[in-house]
């Protein structure tokens, strides 16, 4: 499997990533190794990136096992710097996410991301304060949109 993941990670082919994919849907545990996050992250395209936002927010990807919280949140703001529409998405679930794990992945790549933008660490950090628990008491908890 090692070599496998290794080969999709490097392929120039548009659809090693739904070759990944498709390999996670079979045979979820997947998405608990390491080598398989690599592999979406190497892949480097827009779709990979939306693909790793999604499995974070829905709890997929982060915990215990697999890859591990700090190296996808730092992956995560590469592609954002990379990659601005999928910089938008990180900032628009994240506003509308609730306290958990996944929420302090994208806290921490989006804080990683506004070090060269003051303002964006700015928003974050007042987001945090202010608008946030007025949010949620109005709200009540919901789960990362898809």
């Amino acid at each position: 499997m090692d070599r496998l993941l290794s080969a999709l990670a490097k392929s120039p082919h548009e659809s090693a990533l739904d070759v990944l994919q498709a390999l996670a849907r079979r045979g979820p545990r997947l998405l608990a190794r390491h080598d398989w996050a690599q592999a979406v992250i190497k892949v480097g395209t827009e779709k990979s990136g939306q693909t790793l936002l999604t499995l974070v927010c829905e709890g997929e990807l982060g915990n215990a096992g697999g890859a591990d919280s700090f190296h996808l949140s730092r992956q995560l703001a590469h592609l954002g710097e990379e990659l601005p529409a999928l910089r938008e998405e990180m900032l628009q679930r994240y506003q509308r996410m609730n306290r958990g794990h996944a929420k302090s992945i994208l806290e921490s790549a989006l804080i990683e991301l506004a070090n060269p933008c003051p303002r964006l660490a700015k928003f974050v950090i007042w987001y945090n304060q202010f608008v946030r628990p007025h949010h949620q008491a109005a709200a009540g908890e919901t789960r990362c949109p898809n």
